[in-house]
């Protein structure tokens, strides 16, 4: 998303069944299948994981929650259907990923956001989180990406991350004192040969 408005008015058109969907894909950075599909037994809510075990890269993975994922699966699983496992879903059965997708733009058109699909959320995720200066490692990992070049598209958005990493070499000597520091040992050496204190 391009902006924090544009962020408040998505929210603000999501209907009530919607809305926590897109807030787990925002802070999870889950697929749509896998959110569609994400059933009761795959989420430990004591440990604030998600367990994914039918991945786009076909292994499993565990994705941790931030606050407002478990707040809003705490919430859901207050008033569950006992007769399904699915969070997602309607008369016990998952919602459809085309339904989810095609709701999803059709909010985006009412709140006047363009060329924003369900999938965007995802690249939201990665960048929201590159930007914030977490490492393309972590970010590969918590994305499920197979391979690391798929996550280095997002590099060139955490340009402070590049700062910090040079900063480091502000520590220790820099010229100016090394050059002091030469001078300080060139005068103590010439009074240890003349026998003077140093």
């Amino acid at each position: 998303m391009n902006s924090v408005k544009e962020e408040k008015r998505l929210f603000a058109n999501l209907p009530d069944w919607l809305r926590p969907v897109v807030l787990i894909a925002r802070d999870t950075g889950l697929r749509l299948s896998n959110i569609a599909n994400l059933r009761w037994k795959k989420v430990n809510l004591f440990n604030k994981m998600i367990i994914v075990e039918t991945t786009k890269n076909g292994e499993p993975v565990g994705i941790p929650m931030n606050e407002n994922v478990y707040q809003v699966l705490k919430n859901l699983n207050k008033v569950r259907r006992i007769d399904s496992d699915f969070i997602f879903g309607k008369n016990g059965k998952p919602f459809r990923r085309w339904w989810i997708s095609k709701s999803f733009k059709k909010v985006c058109e009412k709140a006047g956001i363009e060329n924003f699909r369900f999938h965007d959320l995802r690249h939201d995720f990665c960048s929201r989180l590159v930007q914030r200066g977490v490492d393309l490692y972590t970010v590969a990992a918590l994305a499920d990406h197979k391979n690391i070049t798929t996550t280095q598209r997002y590099a060139h958005l955490s340009p402070e991350k590049l700062k910090s990493a040079v900063a480091v070499l502000n520590f220790g000597h820099n010229l100016d004192t090394m050059g002091r520091s030469q001078k300080r040992q060139s005068r103590n050496l010439l009074k240890k040969n003349r026998g003077e204190r140093i």
